[in-house]
């Protein structure tokens, strides 16, 4: 009898199963996004992804919007871990700076970044969406940059231009990998890199012979 008593799996509180609902229900709001796009991303096809009914996602949510903007903060949570493993191989790089660009280029060209970039051009006809995801975006472009600093990939650079430059590389390979979806140009895209890497050593340079 107490081996058996043992061995029985405690029962879930009632905030755990809220919290796995929750995980469930955002899990299937990505996948949704990441698979039909965010347009498309119902909160029908959010239930059958979930495997939960419409009652158990309006006890958690109060609406779409809410759900998404959940969703989004967990992409943006998932991509810093990303950037996070990434960043003490790339602090003991000799050539730190050549191998951040080829870190964010690829990142930008992953199934969550194009979900996000989905769930940004929404919130441009989505005020509701826009206010709810907007301290998650703040979080994520701050810890990034933090992430990018301790690289030390823009250490010859002077401080005041290592936000703008990380910003300007970031949408850079964004728009790349965008506009490589309908416009494959291989040819061009692959020297983008290239390009790139010389123009911020030229950059750095012209800063030095100041």
């Amino acid at each position: 009898m107490g081996d058996a008593t043992e061995r029985t799996v405690p029962r879930r509180t009632m905030q755990q199963r809220r919290e796995a609902t929750v995980a469930r229900l955002v899990d299937a709001t990505i996948e949704s996004i990441c698979a039909v796009g965010v347009d498309r991303t119902s909160l029908r096809e959010i239930c059958t992804r979930a495997e939960l009914s419409n009652g158990a996602l309006f006890k958690q949510f109060g609406s779409r919007s809410e759900l998404i903007a959940a969703a989004s903060e967990e992409i943006l949570t998932r991509l810093l871990a990303q950037f996070h493993q990434v960043i003490d191989h790339l602090a003991d790089d000799e050539n730190s700076l050549e191998a951040s660009l080829r870190f964010l280029r690829v990142a930008m060209s992953t199934p969550l970044t194009h979900a996000l970039r989905q769930i940004y051009m929404a919130t441009l006809h989505d005020a509701d969406l826009r206010t709810r995801i907007e301290p998650a975006v703040s979080r994520y472009y701050s810890a990034l940059t933090e992430h990018v600093e301790q690289t030390g990939a823009l250490n010859q650079f002077p401080e005041h231009v290592r936000e703008p430059l990380t910003f300007i590389v970031l949408h850079q390979f964004s728009g790349e990998a965008l506009t490589r979806v309908a416009y494959p140009r291989t040819d061009i895209q692959d020297r983008m890199l290239e390009i790139t890497l010389d123009m911020l050593l030229s950059y750095a340079a012209t800063l030095r012979a100041r």
